[in-house]
């Protein structure tokens, strides 16, 4: 949210989706955040309409994300406009978004971007079951967008009816062959409908040599944006991670390296040493801190409980 408001020049407002599981805390950041750059956001509870999701749905969703992952599908009821521009939240927009916004979606349903690792996995692998299995789920392989970022024509989508009820009609004959249930769903009942638009719009990189220039990134893998292990997605996350009210009482280096180290815990189990030295070089690069590196890292290591 804070790299729409950094980077665009036009009046934003954001809607937010969540459940119950939204503290008031982070109600209060949102809301300021939004304020401290002049925009709007409102906080959407669809916690009435997540109770929709049951059975198979339910099942499909909790495996593979979360529940948070269907709410999409009821955003042509819960927002009352003609379009939208939904965004996941593994997201950095590094551009005006009025670039997309600007995009004529003519009757198409929406703009979306087809999604090169799905597809070049499939094709370059010749992954003949994979490639049945979209074909099964009826969409094409070469056509398969990722629904990270859809630009979404509201008033064209109220047309087809309930979308998450034509959503769970299709998860029901098609389940086996289902591996991104929200993702799935949507190149099925979207198909053919579908406006491709410029691939800097939805730009997946984990790597440390992307452009990230005038896109919006995607870190649908890990690592994702808010970890740290050196990418410049990651730099740009916590570069716009400081200006927003989660930032707003970080005031020390010490205490950024904390937050970021925090949010590096990516599993469970205990992290090698290997892990915590390109943990802690890749966040010293980041946030340029050299100069105290030899006190943090012994520190890192104290609360490791190493």
């Amino acid at each position: 949210m804070t790299s729409i408001f950094e980077n665009t020049k036009s009046p934003v407002c954001i809607y937010i989706l969540h459940d119950e599981t939204l503290t008031q805390d982070n109600r209060q950041k949102f809301l300021r955040t939004a304020e401290k750059y002049n925009q709007e956001v409102n906080l959407i509870d669809v916690t009435e309409y997540a109770k929709q999701i049951q059975g198979d749905a339910l099942k499909l969703f909790q495996h593979t994300y979360s529940i948070g992952a269907a709410f999409r599908f009821f955003i042509p009821e819960l927002i009352k406009l003609d379009k939208i521009i939904y965004l996941d939240c593994d997201i950095i927009v590094n551009l005006d978004i009025k670039e997309l916004w600007d995009t004529k979606l003519e009757n198409y349903y929406a703009g979306v971007i087809r999604d090169e690792w799905v597809t070049k996995w499939i094709t370059v692998n010749k992954n003949k079951y994979q490639i049945l299995k979209c074909k099964l789920g009826d969409c094409d392989v070469k056509d398969y967008f990722n629904s990270g970022v859809m630009y979404m024509n509201l008033k064209e989508l109220r047309k087809i009816g309930h979308l998450f009820e034509k959503g769970v009609t299709w998860l029901k004959r098609h389940k086996h062959v289902v591996p991104y249930p929200d993702q799935d769903i949507l190149n099925a009942l979207f198909f053919k409908h579908v406006k491709f638009l410029d691939g800097r719009f939805n730009q997946m990189t984990t790597k440390t040599k992307d452009d990230l220039s005038n896109r919006i990134i995607h870190t649908p893998a890990t690592p994702k944006s808010w970890q740290v292990t050196g990418s410049p997605a990651q730099y740009l996350y916590w570069h716009y991670y400081l200006k927003s009210a989660w930032g707003e009482n970080i005031t020390t280096p010490e205490q950024a390296f904390e937050v970021m180290l925090n949010a590096s815990k990516i599993e469970k189990k205990p992290l090698t040493m290997k892990q915590i030295t390109k943990n802690v070089l890749s966040a010293l690069k980041i946030l340029n801190l050299a100069r105290i590196s030899r006190m943090l890292f012994w520190e890192f290591l104290y609360r490791v409980g190493l």
